[in-house]
């Protein structure tokens, strides 16, 4: 018997702590993000999709990726919701 789920709403709803979201990290990314701390930049969310984790990071109206690797995408194409 299959069960079918039910959709869990907007995941916004939830907000996590900074230290929630820095906990979410790979080593990896902290470092990075403690990078590009050094340049303004701060640590917004964690986009889990799967296995993966992506770091989005912003500073004014600019944003920052930090992939699972530590890889820091400065222009990463993507668009937040406010």
């Amino acid at each position: 018997m299959r069960v079918k789920q039910q959709p869990t709403g907007d995941r916004r709803a939830i907000t996590l702590t900074a230290s929630q979201n820095w906990d979410r990290l790979t080593n990896a990314q902290r470092f990075a993000c403690y990078t590009l701390g050094k340049l303004g930049y701060q640590l917004q969310f964690v986009r889990i999709s799967g296995d993966r984790r992506l770091a989005i990071t912003r500073q004014q109206s600019h944003l920052a990726t930090v992939d699972e690797g530590g890889e820091i995408d400065f222009n990463p194409g993507i668009t937040l919701r406010h």
